[in-house]
């Protein structure tokens, strides 16, 4: 979903218990082709014993490392669905394990694929054009003019439509709280902050506008016109975006696909708590609920070009369309039409990944190998770990089929030094304090290796060698980023080797480097007035009128500060303490107090300030109390400048 929702650094998932997976179903060896009815979760076509045994394997080790609650997986090659089975529980309480067959995961993003596709039927259909304005399908609202270009309907496909990311109620924590799409599309609409068709940044925003398209288009609700197109058609009855909302709405989940939604479960502190099932108002951008089951014949419908058995979601010609990039050229992963693109092993993968707060989930295919891999847990406290053991199941099954990977060439300290430096994700708020998001989770950073290759750090640090056109590869993992040179030669951003995001060269202005110096800069010297004042304690007052107004002036600001720095220590905390329900929170009493504390310390450093002038003119403060005083004054300045940048002056929450 949100593939992840930033949040402090404080929030670390501790691992500490550790759960044992369960194998609820077994494999035998008969066939049978995908599209037929799978009930039983103990049956699997054309079995691979030696792949089950790797799978059974690779999670069990993920299940003890990322204290997951339950898994599903399904694996098809060719027309045969060869892994189909269940690990650990559905619901941890009652101890009922994973029926791959029956139990429903919220499989997040992944749901964009669905959008995408009913989207390219209507283009198929001619009812609408991947060229067009998306302003050519809105009545109720409109996109801002911005760049002098309209955003494309293609551009929502590549997550190229230059949005901010978007927060504000895209998860809601109570039924009463969900409401149309069209009206979270129009209340939330983001600032426009990179031309279309320019940078890949993520936008679950632009998906949900794809599916609203449609529903305007179709003239029918997204999770109908899903049912009608695509659902119905495959035979995937345990399959729906639509939520576990009051009985009778147009978008609650049906009674018999409630009973069968596995329980979700937040990984936090090294447990598994419960949690709630997470409404998402933004539907087409992640509200799915499906079984492993279902997911493969999704999987094969995609992989035959659109048609599963005797039954056809898309034509072929589409379907080949949907797997190119329309921005080629880019060595690293990118966008297809909706799907997410890279070079697995010498293949070309058609892939996506999924999570919401609770549930994380991955989608592989290689059309070329007629290989589809899909996995979901309900609770673990990685998000990527489907990600990763799908990747890993897959590079099994292609095994010694592989056609290599693009050669290392030399690399000097020299060659390094155009790509060194911090970098920012595009994939962030730019509008209002949630800005600040961005400033806790830090900046990525790109240094030499000891080997001559780059180590890059965008939240966990891998070494990188390079193989030309400014790409370099990860011995470790395979992943592929890519470098973009401006005309000084030096590096402007690279995109991340999962290709959802870019990183930025960070600006002054908004890196958070600056921000934790100018902090920790006034930190010291508030520390030094305190022991000033304490000093000076025992002096006897001073006669000159100015010079004791300077003096008070001075230790208010110093106790003015200390509330802002208690304030902020109270909001990371609180931030901490609630984990993903941050986004349910915010803002939370303790950041509103920060921002009234803040304000009173600018008019503090305003204050400060005008006290330049009769501190060298009228007081008689000896030369190093001038100093500090000016110290004192500048560091609050450039604090308040840092303050402004990151949007914590003033009470723009969102």
């Amino acid at each position: 979903m949100v593939s992840k929702f930033i949040i402090p650094k404080a929030i670390a998932f501790l691992i500490a218990f550790i759960l044992c997976p369960l194998a609820v179903s077994a494999l035998n060896s008969q066939s049978q082709p995908v599209g037929d009815a799978l009930n039983d979760p103990a049956t699997a076509a054309g079995a691979d014993r030696e792949l089950l045994f790797f799978i059974d394997g690779l999670v069990a080790a993920n299940f003890e490392q990322h204290n997951m609650a339950g898994a599903a997986i399904s694996v098809v090659q060719g027309d045969a669905l060869t892994v189909l089975k269940g690990y650990g529980y559905a619901d941890i309480a009652q101890q009922q394990p994973v029926n791959p067959s029956r139990h429903m995961f919220r499989i997040g993003s992944i749901t964009k694929t669905f959008t995408f596709t009913l989207l390219m039927q209507l283009v198929e259909e001619g009812r609408i054009s991947l060229d067009a304005d998306v302003n050519d399908y809105l009545s109720a609202f409109k996109i801002p003019p911005a760049f002098g270009k309209p955003v494309l309907v293609r551009d929502l496909l590549t997550h190229r439509p230059g949005f901010e990311e978007a927060y504000r109620n895209l998860f809601v924590d109570k039924p009463e709280k969900f409401h149309a799409l069209e009206d979270w599309l129009a209340d939330n609409i983001p600032a426009r902050v990179f031309p279309p068709g320019g940078t890949t940044s993520y936008s679950n925003y632009g998906a949900a506008l794809a599916g609203y398209i449609v529903q305007e288009v179709s003239g029918t609700l997204y999770e109908d016109r899903l049912e009608e197109r695509i659902l119905g058609p495959l035979g995937m009855s345990l399959t729906t975006a639509k939520q576990i909302l009051p009985s009778g709405g147009p978008q609650a989940m049906p009674e018999m696909q409630r009973d069968n939604v596995a329980s979700v479960y937040a990984s936090e502190a090294g447990y598994l708590d419960p949690a709630e099932f997470e409404l998402i108002v933004g539907a087409p951008a992640g509200s799915i609920s499906s079984t492993a089951a279902d997911m493969a014949r999704y999987m094969s419908a995609h992989l035959g070009y659109g048609t599963v058995g005797d039954v056809q979601i898309l034509q072929a010609e589409t379907a080949r369309k949907m797997q190119e990039r329309p921005y080629p050229g880019r060595p690293s992963a990118d966008y297809a039409h909706g799907f997410r693109t890279e070079n697995l092993l010498g293949y070309d993968t058609f892939e996506h990944g999924g999570a919401t707060g609770t549930s994380f989930s991955s989608m592989i295919m290689v059309p070329e190998l007629g290989i589809g891999v899909f996995i979901t847990t309900n609770g673990a406290d990685l998000a990527t770990a489907p990600q990763i053991m799908a990747r890993q199941m897959v590079t099994k099954i292609i095994g010694g089929k592989s056609k290599g990977s693009p050669e290392f060439i030399a690399f000097s300290p020299a060659d390094a030094e155009p790509f060194l430096g911090s970098y920012m994700t595009t994939r962030r708020g730019y509008s209002g304090l949630i800005k600040i998001l961005s400033a806790f989770a830090g900046a990525g950073t790109v240094s030499l290796s000891p080997n001559n290759g780059l180590i890059i750090n965008a939240g966990t640090p891998d070494e990188y060698f390079p193989i030309g056109n400014n790409a370099f590869r990860s011995r470790r993992s395979g992943e592929v980023v890519s470098f973009t040179l401006g005309e000084d030669g030096q590096a402007t951003q690279y995109t991340v080797g999962y290709g959802h995001t870019t990183m930025h060269r960070t600006p002054s202005d908004t890196n958070p480097q600056a921000l934790y110096s100018a902090l920790t800069l006034v930190m010291l010297l508030t520390v030094l007035q305190f022991a000033s004042s304490w000093r000076q304690r025992s002096e006897q007052r001073p006669s000159n009128v100015w010079t004791l107004r300077l003096s008070r002036l001075t230790l208010v600001s110093a106790a003015s500060m200390t509330a802002v720095f208690l304030a902020l220590f109270f909001v990371i905390v609180e931030m901490s303490s609630l984990g993903r329900n941050v986004i349910f929170a915010w803002p939370m009493s303790s950041l509103s107090l920060l921002l009234v504390l803040i304000v009173i310390q600018l008019l503090i450093t305003v204050a400060l300030t005008a006290g330049l002038v009769p501190a060298f003119t009228k007081s008689d403060l000896n030369a190093w109390r001038k100093t500090h005083y000016v110290l004192l004054t500048l560091a609050f300045i450039n604090l308040m400048l840092q303050f402004n940048n990151w949007n914590l002056i003033g009470f723009d929450y969102w």
